[in-house]
């Protein structure tokens, strides 16, 4: 693999870690017989693999948009340079794979799965329970209507900030907390209006975790995060220890609550409106540490980076198109115990494999498509 110095190794850990968080938080569905506080761990573990790539996602993507206002006049066609880019990322990627889960779909159940539509514009999670076809696919609609309302919002702050002389840093910022005020908004109304549906964890899982309308704030506050990180460099990384001690004390405890303060009529509250900001708030003080953090194993920190590269392909691959086709064919309930180790480390590796082969031979080409030239004339005119 040839190096690519502008990476940041912390952050690569950091994506690593999440895929492998929501890898392993699969990996009970093996031992389905065998229920116990380690099992349930593990899928908690998912939960916060998907809450870490929206932290990272949206610092990062946001050190994008702040970079951009600061290049050049930031036009309708920078948004649209933006989407652009942002889509030749991660939407081919995406159709490729809701393609193949179709033809699956229609060769085992001789049909095609119901509300196929709505897969094409993200709407399988918008407002309503999620879609039980490519589960996995809800978190991409999460993020592409970030990135989708993001940029556009920047725009108009933009344009009503021409009037009153403010940076346009700080109308990233004011646009960025405009938005996460409303998507709190939106929590706290359902807080209000459907306390019946949390009465497990299930229940909030697909009605409030997993919708649209309820989750854009989870990305926002890693926009939050790369305004301050940038503009307090020094101090993010002079008290970086001291974040990091503050970010993981209070992502313990909210980890914790998941067994003090179970979901119920009693704690809606809590689990509505509180629980998700403040896991965001505690990753998005985590990360500048590991902003900074160095390894000198180089043999390692190369197989951390190859993880981190393949991590998109392999949280689209890793479910529908492996996990539920090894479930097809296999009784996990008849295997022995040592045999179901052994096929969930298969699990992993054919799930590493395969998002290898689709980073190397789709992935990656489809994506440099995005600096050819074709792309730079048409945003240079």
């Amino acid at each position: 693999m040839k190096k690519n110095t502008r990476r940041i190794f912390g952050l690569d850990l950091m994506r690593a870690g999440a895929i492998f968080f929501v890898l392993v938080s699969h990996l009970p569905m093996f031992f389905q017989d065998y229920n116990n506080v380690i099992t349930d761990s593990l899928q908690v573990l998912g939960l916060y693999g998907v809450e870490i790539f929206f932290v990272l996602s949206g610092f990062l993507i946001g050190d994008i948009l702040l970079k951009m206002l600061s290049d050049y006049q930031f036009t309708f066609k920078s948004v649209l340079l933006f989407w652009v880019r942002r889509w030749f990322r991660t939407l081919p990627l995406y159709f490729l794979v809701l393609s193949v889960n179709v033809i699956l779909f229609y060769i085992i159940n001789g049909s095609l799965p119901i509300h196929l539509w709505k897969y094409v514009f993200f709407l399988q999670n918008f407002k309503d329970e999620y879609l039980i076809f490519f589960p996995e696919s809800w978190s991409l609609s999460v993020e592409e209507y970030t990135y989708l309302l993001a940029p556009l919002g920047l725009f108009f702050f933009i344009k009503l900030g021409k009037h009153f002389n403010i940076a346009k840093t700080r109308l990233f910022l004011y646009n960025t907390c405009t938005l996460c005020a409303v998507f709190l908004i939106t929590k706290t109304q359902y807080y209000f209006n459907n306390v019946e549906y949390l009465q497990s964890f299930k229940s909030w899982n697909i009605n409030l975790k997993s919708m649209v309308i309820y989750r854009i704030d989870a990305i926002l506050f890693g926009f939050v995060l790369i305004y301050f990180f940038r503009t307090y460099f020094s101090f993010f990384k002079t008290h970086r220890l001291k974040f990091f001690i503050t970010g993981s004390v209070l992502l313990a405890f909210l980890i914790i609550s998941i067994l003090v303060f179970p979901i119920g009529e009693s704690n809606t509250f809590y689990w509505n409106v509180l629980f998700l900001p403040l896991s965001s708030i505690a990753i998005a003080c985590i990360l500048p540490f590991l902003y900074f953090f160095k390894l000198k194993h180089l043999g390692l920190s190369k197989w951390i980076e190859k993880i981190s590269l393949y991590s998109y392909s392999m949280y689209l691959l890793h479910y529908s198109l492996t996990f539920l086709i090894i479930e097809r064919f296999l009784d996990f309930t008849s295997l022995e115990f040592h045999s179901r180790i052994i096929c969930s480390l298969l699990y992993l590796i054919v799930v590493f494999w395969l998002s290898k082969l689709s980073y190397s031979y789709f992935e990656k080409p489809v994506t440099d498509l995005r600096d050819s030239k074709i792309i730079k004339k048409f945003f240079r005119q």
